[in-house]
């Protein structure tokens, strides 16, 4: 990685980005509005960057884009995002916000697993998948809103334990029954409606 690099801007008609891993020094990042991708590992363990700033455009965030950005604190996704990678900002362990939007469709597996900062998040009615071990270590998560009314497939293990039998799922109130009878939502100890 480029260690001594501290900012990037990129040029307007830029559509897909990635390739600056280990770039430890980076602390900002100016993303074009024409973007549509984050590619794959493209700001894997930049460490130095401490929020984001994504453009209106951004569709798909890549598998292992923002892993190990430990200094990120917050996100705030754009409304045209529709899918988070695999691994996408595992073990941000900064994180204490995030914003999803009311695009987002698919949470890849282990996208936010180690985000130890997370205390509560809000899925949007949109979302359809969330991943594999996707929240998997988010020790500190305890409040978990889903927007949903038909309840989102859940792969293996996407929550901790801890989140399961302490924390509070809030959901739909007509769609309480579903979520407690859904093969994998039921086993929040806590589910309530909205």
């Amino acid at each position: 990685g480029c260690t001594g690099l501290t900012s990037i801007s990129f040029p307007e008609s830029l559509e897909t980005i990635g390739g600056f891993s280990g770039c430890t020094g980076l602390t900002s990042i100016s993303l074009p509005e024409s973007l549509k991708t984050i590619g794959e590992s493209a700001f894997y363990g930049c460490t130095g960057l401490t929020s984001i700033s994504f453009p209106e455009s951004l569709e798909t965030i890549g598998e292992d884009a923002f892993r190990d950005c430990t200094g990120l604190t917050s996100i705030s996704f754009p409304e045209s995002l529709e899918i988070i990678g695999e691994s996408a900002f595992y073990d941000c362990t900064s994180l204490t916000s995030i914003s999803f939007p009311e695009s987002l469709e698919i949470i890849g597996s282990y996208a936010f697993r180690g985000c130890t900062g997370l205390t509560s998040i809000s899925f949007p009615e949109s979302l359809e998948i969330i991943g594999s071990y996707a929240f998997r270590g988010c020790t500190g998560l305890t409040l978990v809103t889903c927007n949903a009314i038909v309840p989102p497939i859940v792969e293996n293990l996407s929550f901790d334990n801890y989140t399961l039998n302490h924390g509070t799922l809030y959901v739909p109130s007509v769609s309480i029954q579903k979520y407690q009878n859904d093969p994998w939502w039921r086993y929040f100890q806590n589910i309530q409606g909205i």
